[in-house]
């Protein structure tokens, strides 16, 4: 199918679309933040260049981060130990009351980044 047409809802620079592009077949896991900066989703993906646009907007989300881990078994794990960690709200696996008893080694996430959302507008001059 057309990838594109999974986010078309988000806008990016040519700069962000080329970022994504270098994330193209790299394994990882990725967070998704609200406007605050706050820990909303995380996931995992062995494709995070598409991965990652997929979700925000499934999540109706815009600023992302994320780790390269270039083992996919290792993502795995660490999507999981991540979510028990900080329970963001959207992802179901939070819902438990289990706390963590081990401490696995932190993976560097990039900085926050935002897409632009495509805003409908009714004055057509902008």
């Amino acid at each position: 199918g057309n990838a594109t047409s999974d986010f078309m809802r988000l806008h990016y620079t040519d700069e962000q679309k080329k970022h994504f592009e270098k994330l193209w077949n790299k394994s990882g896991v990725y967070r998704l933040h609200d406007e605050s900066g706050e820990v909303k989703y995380i996931g995992k993906s062995i494709n995070l260049g598409s991965r990652i646009f997929g979700s925000m907007n499934e999540r109706k989300l815009n600023r992302y981060s994320y780790a390269i881990i270039d083992s996919y078994a290792d993502a795995s794990v660490y999507e999981i130990y991540y979510i028990a960690k900080y329970k963001p709200e959207l992802n179901r696996e939070s819902k438990t009351n289990h706390e963590l008893t081990i401490e696995l080694p932190e993976h560097l996430f990039t900085d926050i980044e935002a897409l632009i959302e495509r805003q409908q507008e009714a004055n057509p001059c902008h």
